[in-house]
């Protein structure tokens, strides 16, 4: 059996606060007085622990804080803290736990010159480590690489092992393709390479077309580095409870896997094998009847849109191009662009059977249509819905547009990014949390009722897992939140349920579902480690006895739920307020007030 973790997750909110507490790092003090402060309690929590993760952890969150990539480009001239003072103060204070952090951060930190210095302060340190920390130099990566892929393909968990001694720290990476095959979530754990596979073959369904295999290490190694790199370019970053905080961690871990190798992120097809790809589907029993100009130049723009790889369909891609891409970056007439559907609808069938899909992906897939077809022909329709053109010159004249349209005294002769978030961004922020202007205008606080679960249009054949699932959910809300948790958490499982039930089909563990739809109406209502905070994420997990993080088995809950594909800033997004508490609609109001008051 795997050893638990006791390590504390810290949240983007946590994250902010040690960054703060960094910047204000004063020349090292009185050894007395430093050995008060917070940072130097969480290093000696985390040395004292029987596990690597738990110190790695914690010495890498500082080292990420201080990582380049998180600069924020809406705010080029914010101060950025540097690695070099921390790790001088470190040095100026020989304490155990510093000499700890120190052994870490040489083994984690890339900068060779930093490494030596660090090197040239330990060799004078005397302190007693524990085994794995001394053991920690001669780590190294102990299995191939495991790659866990589903047919479909929107996205993939890569499984890598680093040995330290006799303590393994084996990560689970998830790569996201539909964000541009990017690394979205990742997180170690102490179990074995083996445990985890096993772990994860419990819930792998072959005949879904899931399936894991080994990929070459070099293959590994170079697809992660770039998926790390896309992913750090994203504004907002990708945020979970462990990445990025974990990076550090997981680059280190690469660097013991073979360098040279080629990437295997799909890269985009030239310009000849699209128009090869067009006149194959053309000339099939799929595409033949649709041949025209038209059908051309709309089948050129779904390539355009599913960039770089069109020939990939899923529920997820076909949500994303219906009701955002095609609605939001399609300049055409409202009668062109309703043909869209069934040429998706030709066009997916046609890549499905080139590519030798199961029935259930092609029927699920297919089904997508479908079920957003109504609110795509509503957003093509929506004659008040501003173009995509219009809504980018409206942020942008944000950055240098005075009162009354009139350029400000000191605006640059050409628009530049905003230096600061303007108030129509923020209200869009707020739209995007309760379903939009009208939602956000019409908010209440009026608090959630005492509800029962509703099992209307639920299929018979998953109710047994719905019902445990329930159990669990007003469980949690007992346990750390109240009746206004317990209605907004039934509401989100029984929308899923009708919505998606594959949701619930696919051998699914119940308790990593209730904690999934407790996490996301936590998240939203700042009820997990936010201004309302009842509970940590970490504490709230441990009480479901779930390791790692829930985010992407939420993701699909929230698909299902209608909520916006993707956190914005941080925020979790419902697209509703009936999901929301008195508590949380009540600040939302006040900041919607504030808001509206400063224009």
């Amino acid at each position: 059996m795997a050893k638990k973790s006791r390590r504390k997750k810290q949240t983007s909110r946590e994250r902010e606060a040690r960054r703060r507490h960094l910047h204000s790092v004063p020349p090292p003090p009185a050894h007395d007085d430093f050995t008060d402060e917070p940072l130097f309690q969480q290093i000696r929590a985390s040395l004292r622990t029987d596990e690597p993760i738990d110190l790695l952890m914690t010495v890498a969150g500082l080292i990420e804080a201080t990582d380049p990539r998180n600069a924020n480009p809406l705010f080029p001239d914010e101060e950025v803290l540097t690695l070099d003072p921390l790790v001088e103060s470190f040095i100026g204070l020989p304490y155990a736990e510093t000499t700890a952090a120190l052994m870490v951060m040489k083994a984690l930190i890339p900068d060779d010159a930093l490494r030596t210095r660090i090197a040239s302060e330990l060799a004078t340190r005397r302190h007693p480590m524990p085994n794995w920390l001394n053991s920690l130099a001669d780590a190294r990566a102990s299995s191939d690489v495991s790659l866990a892929t589903h047919e479909l393909g929107d996205g993939d968990d890569y499984v890598i092992t680093v040995d330290i001694g006799r303590d393994p720290v084996t990560f689970l990476v998830f790569v996201d393709h539909n964000l541009g095959s990017v690394v979205k979530d990742a997180f170690p754990s102490p179990e074995s390479h083996a445990e985890l596979l096993a772990r994860m073959r419990e819930t792998i369904d072959a005949a879904d077309g899931a399936a894991i295999r080994t990929v070459d290490p070099a293959t590994g190694r170079a697809t992660l580095e770039d998926a790390i790199k896309f992913g750090a370019m994203i504004v907002p970053r990708l945020e979970t409870d462990t990445w990025p905080m974990c990076r550090p961690i997981l680059e280190w871990a690469l660097r013991f896997l073979p360098a040279g190798g080629e990437s295997s992120v799909p890269r985009p097809l030239s310009d000849e094998e699209q128009a090869d790809l067009s006149d194959a589907f053309f000339a099939s029993s799929y595409g033949r009847d649709l041949d025209n100009a038209d059908a051309r130049s709309a089948l050129e723009n779904l390539m355009w849109l599913n960039d770089p790889d069109p020939m990939r369909w899923s529920p997820v891609v076909v949500k994303r191009m219906l009701v955002d891409l095609i609605p939001g970056k399609v300049v055409d007439t409202r009668e062109s662009l309703a043909r869209y559907p069934d040429l998706m609808r030709a066009f997916i069938a046609y890549c499905h059977e080139v590519r030798g899909a199961t029935p259930t992906s092609r029927f699920e897939t297919t089904a997508a249509v479908m079920r957003h077809e109504k609110a795509f022909h509503r957003a093509i329709n929506n004659s008040n819905r501003p173009s995509r053109a219009e809504e980018i010159a409206d942020i942008a004249r944000l950055s240098f547009l005075g009162p009354d349209d009139q350029p400000r005294p000191d605006s640059a002769a050409e628009p530049n990014v905003p230096d600061t978030i303007g108030p129509e961004i923020l209200l869009r922020l707020l739209d995007d949390r309760v379903g939009g202007r009208v939602a956000l205008v019409e908010l209440d606080d009026t608090p959630l009722p005492d509800e029962d679960f509703v099992r209307d249009g639920i299929p018979d054949d998953i109710v047994p897992v719905v019902d445990e699932v329930l159990d669990k959910c007003d469980a949690c809300a007992d346990a750390f939140f109240d009746v206004e948790h317990r209605t907004a958490m039934r509401r989100m499982l029984s929308r899923a349920a009708r919505n998606d039930p594959t949701i619930f089909r696919r051998k699914p563990a119940a308790n990593r579902l209730a904690a999934a739809i407790g996490w996301a109406i936590g998240r939203a209502n700042d009820s997990l480690n936010g201004q309302f905070a009842t509970t940590t994420v970490t504490d709230f997990l441990a009480w479901f006895q779930v390791k790692g993080s829930v985010a992407k088995r939420a993701e699909a809950i929230l698909a299902a739920n209608d909520a916006p594909t993707h956190q914005r800033y941080g925020m979790m997004m419902l697209g509703t307020p009936d999901l929301l508490t008195s508590e949380m609609r009540h600040s939302l109001i006040g900041m919607r007030d504030k808001i509206l008051q400063s224009e």
